[in-house]
This record gives C-alpha cells, sequence and structure tokens, in this order.
C-alpha cells in the first residue's frame, strides 16, 4: 500500500465521516420538523375546542334574531307602520332583512 492509496483511503473516510454527519442533521431537522408540525397541529385543535361554545352560542342568537326579524318583517308585511320603520331602520344600517319563511333552511 503506496502513500497514495493512504491518502485516498484518509479522503474517503473524510467524505463518509461529512456524508454520515449532513445525514444524521437532515434526519434531525425532520424529526424537529414533524414534532413542531405535531405541536401546531395539537395547539390548533384546542383552541378550535375552546371555540365550540361560543360558535354554539352565536348560532343560537342568530337563529333568534332570525325569528325576531322574521315577526317583524310578517308585521310589516300585514301593514304595521312601526315594524315597517324598524324594517326601513335596519336597512338603513346595513342589515338584510327578507322573510325567512320565503327561504329554504340552510
Amino acid at each position: 500500500m503506496g502513500p497514495a492509496d493512504r491518502e485516498l483511503e484518509r479522503d474517503v473516510r473524510t467524505i463518509m465521516g461529512q456524508l454520515t454527519l449532513i445525514t444524521i442533521v437532515f434526519f434531525l431537522m425532520l424529526a424537529f420538523q414533524s414534532f413542531q408540525l405535531i405541536r401546531d397541529r395539537t395547539t390548533l385543535v384546542a383552541v378550535l375546542a375552546q371555540q365550540e361554545p361560543g360558535m354554539q352560542q352565536s348560532l343560537k342568537l342568530r337563529q333568534q334574531l332570525n325569528g325576531v326579524a322574521s315577526g317583524i318583517t310578517k308585521l310589516a308585511d300585514d301593514g304595521d307602520a312601526d315594524a315597517r320603520a324598524i324594517i326601513d331602520d335596519m336597512r338603513r344600517q346595513g342589515i338584510a332583512v327578507r322573510n325567512l319563511q320565503d327561504t329554504p333552511p340552510r
């Protein structure tokens, strides 16, 4: 084994060491990213669960408001002047009011 062979063997070991180090770093980076993604997903699921009661309350309130608006619209359609004034004021404020009994449920 000559000096050229020893130098070649040393170069191969150096390259293999560097390649091994790069491979280890790459897999550590993948593991870290996976951990971060799992943690973020867990956090998002927890936030969604915290928002659920508020969403249920807002849906209930919306249904109640739709019922009131439907009643006011019916009164306005039947000729009640005060109901007509309320409907006009709501439209002026940008609140879309329509007869909810004529629309299909969602």
